[in-house]
């Protein structure tokens, strides 16, 4: 047997603990592992993520409530309109005024809910000859012209052209601009096929419905609307408002009357969003040659509504 040396068997044996080079230290890692690591054992993220988080979901709440809204513009007239061009002769009594070219206006009665004091009243009463009643649509303010805008949401969603159930809520918020008085008025409702509740700028609940009259071309269409504070009363309301009238649902165009030409109530659909909604006639002199003050022709304009859907 080979006798070793004690050098050599001090370079065999196995280093003693006590003499043992200590562990290497731990490499620090990249300081997003680290803040990682930190966020993890903490229960509650900072106040300031708090705040982002909610905030990040709020908006996306209402960025996808908004993309399943429509703005919807409307224009309308509330009230028939009559134009009637410059008379062939002037009275006596108006031949001492300065003859300055000029057409009357005048609006009838209501015919979307205006105030009955529309009958009877004439813009050019005042003065036959003033400017702003030398064209008809010069004077519309004389056909109560509404503006309204209005953001609306259906319950539930459904996509272009696909069919609503009679009990669809439409929810929607804007204001009317009465271009008559200067007025802005708050909008704001729930309305389903047969019922609404209108919370501004009135309560009021408004029932309405269209039917068909038999084998007729003819259908009826009418509107019940009362005032919330009058509901326990509604048969002594005031306020409440019954509206029927008859209709063409699918217009007839232009035919002959006993005064002329008549175009019914017809829809145009004037691109993919915007449609327009028109009845008018135009009434001939009844003899000739005219009698003195009496008109060559007069244009009545029963509705005019445009409504376009711009978002």
């Amino acid at each position: 047997m080979a006798l070793r040396s004690h050098s050599d068997r001090a370079a065999a044996a196995p280093p003693s603990p006590r003499h043992s080079p200590p562990p290497p230290a731990p490499s620090p890692g990249p300081p997003h592992s680290q803040s990682s690591r930190s966020h993890s054992t903490s229960s509650l993220p900072p106040s300031s993520s708090l705040g982002a988080h909610v905030m990040h979901i709020a908006s996306g709440v209402l960025h996808t409530a908004w993309q399943h809204s429509s703005t919807i513009l409307r224009f309308d007239l509330r009230q028939s309109l009559t134009f009637r061009p410059p008379t062939r002769r002037r009275s006596h009594s108006l031949r001492t005024r300065p003859a300055l070219p000029g057409a009357s206006v005048s609006s009838g009665g209501p015919l979307y809910g205006g105030d009955a004091n529309g009958y009877g009243y004439d813009a050019a009463d005042d003065d036959e000859y003033i400017a702003k009643d030398a064209s008809l649509f010069g004077s519309i303010r004389g056909g109560g012209a509404r503006v309204k805008l209005m953001q609306v949401w259906d319950f539930p969603h459904r996509e272009e052209g696909e069919e609503k159930n009679p009990w669809d809520v439409n929810f929607g918020f804007g204001a009317n601009v009465v271009m008559d008085q200067g007025r802005v008025e708050p909008k704001f409702r729930l309305r389903a096929q047969h019922v609404a509740l209108h919370l501004l700028p009135e309560p009021a609940l408004e029932m309405r419905g269209k039917w068909p009259l038999g084998d007729t071309n003819l259908a009826v269409y009418a509107r019940y609307r009362v005032p919330i504070a009058g509901l326990g009363r509604f048969w002594e309301s005031t306020n409440a408002r019954l509206m029927i009238n008859l209709f063409h649902p699918l217009g007839t165009g232009v035919h002959l009357t006993p005064q002329g030409v008549q175009f019914d109530d017809h829809v145009f659909q004037l691109s993919k969003f915007t449609t327009m909604r028109v009845a008018a006639a135009v009434d001939f002199p009844r003899q000739f040659p005219l009698q003195d003050g009496e008109q060559p022709f007069g244009l009545r304009v029963t509705r005019l509504g445009l409504r376009s859907k711009i978002f």
